[in-house]
């Protein structure tokens, strides 16, 4: 036990979810997305994670980028949908996401976003008796924290942090297993550890 140190925390926060939005139905019905014998077919798809959906175009097609974004247009204005925002591949960039991914949209809250093709654009859990949460949002909503807790040697005891991002997360565990990780997004916590710890 002298020689561990725990860590608990949650991988995400999440919100409750009223609506769930079938944004590939939209672009089945463009002919972006055709039905085979086989399954589906596609030249461009959103992949859904709950509060967001990242859009797909097959082989990079510019033709299909710009009927594909069309599209994305449309659902951006029509509140049905709960696009919260457009992010284009400038904002991607600063969030680290994939370079393959041109566009992605966040739901608002009380929304999310589903792969599968079904009868209904928008499903209201709600008049159906059900419930859902889900994760996949902006970090920079409200009250879409998780915790973080770590004790154990040479860790301070009731040391406050504030706000860390979640990619401070494998630096520190690296720094307790003396590993060192090079070319990584985040840093050390080194303020969690004793001033004599040597870890």
């Amino acid at each position: 036990m002298e020689e561990t140190v725990f860590i608990v925390l949650g991988d995400h926060g999440q919100f409750d979810v009223r609506f769930k939005v079938h944004l590939n139905n939209l672009l089945k019905e463009h002919g972006l997305i055709e039905e085979t014998a086989s399954g589906y077919a596609w030249r461009a798809y959103f992949q859904s994670t709950g509060g967001a959906a990242y859009l797909h175009v097959k082989d990079d097609d510019e033709e299909i980028k710009t009927r594909a974004l069309a599209i994305v247009n449309d659902i951006v204005v029509d509140p049905k949908y709960g696009v919260k925002k457009l992010y284009k591949r400038a904002e991607l960039d600063e969030l680290h996401v994939d370079p393959s991914i041109h566009y992605m949209l966040e739901a608002t809250k009380g929304y999310s976003f589903e792969d599968d093709i079904t009868d209904e654009d928008v499903v209201d859990l709600t008049a159906r008796g059900e419930t859902y949460a889900t994760h996949g949002y902006s970090t920079e909503q409200d009250n879409y924290r998780c915790n973080f807790i770590i004790a154990g040697k040479n860790i301070k005891t009731q040391a406050q942090l504030g706000e860390i991002e979640m990619v401070d997360i494998a630096p520190t565990i690296a720094r307790i297993l003396g590993i060192e990780l090079h070319d990584v997004d985040g840093r050390s916590l080194d303020e969690v550890f004793k001033a004599d710890g040597h870890n």
